[in-house]
């Protein structure tokens, strides 16, 4: 797609190109966009399950689950939902909380969908996926507590600055290429 393309195409869809944090064009035709390599801290959506999201276990027990991008390190994962942890943590003024080691998995994308009756190939998009359970107090009741703030602020800082270096993307991409049969 030619710049002028790019730009019209960026034009009528800036909404959706927003929200799926996408930075530049594509050099084919069947693909207008390229969404970043690797993940930010983010919400999850209905239009974009790249991100994080929060579900409730009981009172004072959640999980973080975050959804990446192939190319995202599981370390980066985790960072993230250990930062969505805290910041809930000070959302609610939850002083303190503490979080289980995260579990990863990968979740493989579909090569194709029904519309109408009929099969239609689609892109397929594998993520990788950290789960991370966290438990909130008033008071640290041991060392393993964490004060919310202080790390939210601190982790945000952090996940500003990484950088994953273009080698290490596309080995973790490769990676979930071969776990996904792609």
């Amino acid at each position: 797609m030619n710049v002028l393309g790019c730009v019209v195409a960026a034009k009528r869809h800036w909404p959706v190109l927003a929200a799926l944090g996408t930075v530049g064009c594509a050099s084919d035709l069947n693909s207008t966009v390229q969404l970043n390599s690797v993940s930010g801290y983010q919400t999850a959506t209905a239009f974009s399950p790249i991100g994080h999201s929060m579900s409730a276990i009981d009172e004072n027990r959640y999980r973080v689950t975050v959804v990446g991008s192939d190319s995202t390190p599981n370390e980066r994962l985790e960072k993230i939902a250990h930062a969505r942890a805290a910041e809930w943590g000070v959302e609610q003024k939850k002083k303190f909380f503490q979080a289980a080691p995260a579990n990863f998995t990968v979740r493989c994308g579909k090569g194709s969908y029904v519309r109408k009756g009929e099969t239609v190939t689609a892109k397929k998009v594998d993520h990788r996926v950290a789960e991370v359970e966290v438990v909130y107090a008033a008071n640290a009741s041991d060392p393993s507590y964490r004060p919310s703030k202080d790390t939210s602020a601190a982790l945000q800082g952090q996940l500003q600055t990484d950088v994953v270096p273009p080698d290490m993307q596309a080995s973790l991409a490769q990676e979930v290429k071969a776990q996904c049969g792609g």
